[in-house]
């Protein structure tokens, strides 16, 4: 496993369940965003994430469109 493939698993395995926030641009300058606590982890290699958006929401038309997207873990603080 390559230095960033065991980042990518200490990172993933410290998130057992919380709240995330997905984010993504659909222009220059147009983001979008939502709270999402279905997040997790598809594969190690290639590293790969699962976050699940109701199809009829607004986002998953953002997310659509977007080039790609961020998901951002919050803390407990």
């Amino acid at each position: 496993m390559t230095e960033t493939g065991a980042a990518f698993r200490r990172a993933l395995g410290r998130f057992g369940s919380g709240v995330t926030v997905v984010t993504a641009r659909t222009g220059h300058t147009e983001d979008h965003g939502m709270t999402a606590s279905a997040f997790s982890s598809l594969s190690l290699d290639p590293p790969l994430v699962m976050v699940a958006v109701k199809r009829q929401s607004r986002m998953h038309g953002h997310l659509e469109r977007a080039s790609g997207f961020a998901v951002n873990v919050l803390s407990e603080f």
